[in-house]
């Protein structure tokens, strides 16, 4: 059942292996001690079951051999705001109603979006092209002011200078032009291309390992995938790996 089918109040039926679509209240479970497991692992990356029981007052509704009717349960839920907290809940009666629904679900609300990872090499990179660009407003500060300081030196008397300039309105004025003419002159100091040829290599990197043969698992007809490409470029700088319990390498 898909989370946006189901609203605040309804029932919800689940069987082995299904995903919870909302935040519900258990009040009855086919164990007959009320019993039933569930996995977080797409809310706190913990793979291990965690037991969730049937509170006393509806324990009667709970084994193989009970039989439990919606309309059994005429209740009403009060409980706290919807919030991100996910081994808690503080409430008045629990009944395996639908409590929240949508965005209010703790799934939701602990879902924060894909979070983009910077290899050390794009960081690096953009650390270079800053220095790139602080060069270039120093060049361009340096040829404004040159300009104006020697344009003062001839002041009044711009007749006097060697060179043929033409429309002299005032040293400040063609400083200020000069130094807009040399961001135009000098703005290749900028590699703009780099960002491009990086990303290109790195679609080539993803081609390799992905038709790598070496990295095939037969049994399982599997090839690797790679799902991001700033993180390949990193398998060469790995020196420590770490898994904690769930699995995950660090």
């Amino acid at each position: 059942m898909q989370w946006r089918y189901v609203i605040v109040g309804d029932y919800v039926h689940l069987s082995l292996d299904d995903v919870i679509p909302a935040d519900i209240l258990l009040i009855r479970s086919s164990d007959s001690n009320g019993i039933c497991f569930v996995e977080t692992s797409n809310l706190d990356g913990e793979t291990s079951l965690k037991q969730r029981r049937v509170p006393n007052s509806v324990a009667s509704f709970s084994g193989e051999d009970s039989q439990f009717q919606p309309p059994q349960l005429q209740a009403r839920i009060k409980c706290e705001k919807p919030n991100n907290l996910i081994h808690q809940m503080n409430g008045h009666i629990t009944y395996e109603d639908g409590h929240m629904d949508g965005k209010d679900t703790k799934a939701m609300m602990n879902n924060s979006g894909i979070r983009y990872k910077r290899s050390s090499l794009e960081l690096v990179t953009n650390r270079f092209i800053l220095y790139c660009i602080g060069i270039l407003v120093v060049m361009c500060l340096f040829a404004g002011i040159g300009t104006m300081l020697w344009l003062f030196s001839f002041a009044p008397n711009t007749d006097s200078i060697i060179f043929i300039i033409l429309n002299t309105k005032s040293p400040v004025t063609d400083g200020m032009v000069n130094m807009i003419s040399s961001i135009l002159n000098y703005q290749i100091l900028i590699p703009l291309s780099l960002y491009i040829s990086v990303e290109l290599v790195k679609l080539g990197q993803i081609y390799f390992i992905s038709t790598d043969v070496n990295l095939y698992y037969e049994k399982n007809d599997r090839r690797m995938e790679c799902r991001s490409l700033n993180i390949p470029e990193e398998l060469g700088q790995i020196q420590y790996v770490l898994s904690d319990k769930t699995g995950t390498l660090t």
